[in-house]
């Protein structure tokens, strides 16, 4: 069974053990709820949370797996119900390990979860999954908008902004963009084209058929917006850049530009405070400047704008580490063979193909895998990815 023993250590956030011994676990459909609203997951009826298998009669087994998969899509426990779409029974071996085989005695209920496109509640509560177990977001506004932006899996950088215009533009950030397009593509069409037109190949101009109106989007302000404007429509937009000392004290700068600027500024601080840079030859130098251009950038397009959580890049004696808001495609760390994490949004994201068509990644994807292949000339200690509702990517020197 080493696919169940793969499950078992995926950790809290994608499985939940339990005995049953007559009624319900206190926290059983709550768990459940979790579940759904998070990325679907493992229900282990018979094994201990611990993880001790104790099992149950077959019999009883059977029949509690019917009464569950009525309970959960009658909607009175759960609100929304839903439909359990397998599940299994596991036999209990003399040795005390799990079987599919037939092995008389004991069981153990297994019934898979599905992520929901919809939002569960339990007792008018709404629980997430953490990789720490079930949490209530009832009451955390935060949480919820991350929630109902994972179940809309909306672009929100396609959203038009009130009352921006092409006033608020920095024509300069865009024709350096559409100068660096034709410097790694010479017969690239934006050669000729001009500015609105380019602007409108990005999907950055949303029109409304209504008042026959072009508005201007989230991801157009983001990539090319004045500073200005970009204080007056979008005043908790920010970045971080922080330096962590030995002794863990921090010093912190804030910028606020566009982020073709963005990314200049941040390659500038990592170079000028990694000290390993400074002292990398020439196969060195060219790895870590691989590992950090695909490290910015992908902490710049697939940051989730419209959370409060802050955006930081924090540089330490031994790593350099981001974080930001993120709409997760899964929980906890990316493990070895998915590093290509959130690929839905990675097609369709607005401000990765900007960044692609200025030559500054290459593809449709999330720059880790790149990450991944260069890191080893920095360091033994493989890079970390972790997903949530706030990513984080760490890469160690």
């Amino acid at each position: 069974m080493a696919e169940l023993e793969e499950l078992l250590q995926a950790g809290r956030g994608r499985t939940y053990c339990t005995e049953w011994e007559g009624n319900a676990p206190a926290d059983f459909y709550e768990n459940v709820c979790g579940l759904l609203n998070a990325f679907g997951g493992y229900l282990y009826i018979g094994i201990r949370e611990d993880g001790t298998i104790v099992g149950m009669d077959e019999d009883k087994a059977r029949e509690l797996s019917k009464k569950l998969v009525q309970d959960l899509f009658d909607g009175k426990r759960i609100i929304p119900g839903f439909w359990i779409p397998w599940r299994k029974y596991l036999y209990v071996t003399k040795d005390g390990t799990l079987s599919e085989e037939p092995q008389g005695g004991k069981v153990v209920l297994l019934l898979y979860v599905p992520m929901s496109d919809e939002m569960h509640a339990v007792s008018r509560r709404i629980y997430d999954r953490t990789e720490d177990g079930n949490v209530d977001i009832t009451d955390d506004g935060v949480a919820l908008l991350h929630l109902q932006l994972r179940k809309s899996r909306e672009n929100t950088e396609l959203r038009p902004v009130p009352d921006a215009s092409w006033e608020d533009l920095d024509l300069d950030t865009l024709h350096r963009m559409r100068d660096m397009a034709v410097a790694t593509r010479p017969d690239h069409p934006w050669r000729d084209w001009e500015d609105r037109a380019l602007l409108n190949s990005l999907c950055l101009v949303d029109y409304d058929r209504l008042t026959k109106e072009s508005r201007h989007t989230l991801g157009a302000l983001l990539l090319f917006g004045k500073d200005e404007s970009l204080a007056r429509l979008l005043p908790r937009y920010g970045i971080d850049l922080v330096l962590r000392s030995a002794d863990g004290s921090e010093r912190t700068e804030r910028i606020s530009c566009n982020l073709f600027k963005a990314y200049d500024r941040l390659m500038v601080f990592a170079h000028e405070n990694i000290s390993r840079y400074r002292e990398a030859d020439a196969a060195q130098a060219e790895a870590m400047d691989k590992v950090l251009r695909n490290l910015i950038v992908n902490f710049l397009v697939h940051r989730e704008y419209t959370s409060p959580i802050p955006a930081r890049l924090v540089i330490s004696p031994d790593s350099i580490s981001t974080e930001n808001a993120h709409d997760a495609e899964g929980l906890g760390e990316v493990a070895p063979g998915f590093i290509c994490a959130y690929p839905y949004r990675s097609v369709l994201n607005a401000l990765l193909k900007a960044f692609r068509e200025a030559g500054l990644v290459y593809g449709l994807n999330t720059g880790l895998d790149e990450i991944a292949n260069n890191s080893g000339s920095l360091s033994a200690k493989p890079p970390v990815f972790v997903e949530g509702n706030t990513f984080r990517a760490t890469v160690y020197m």
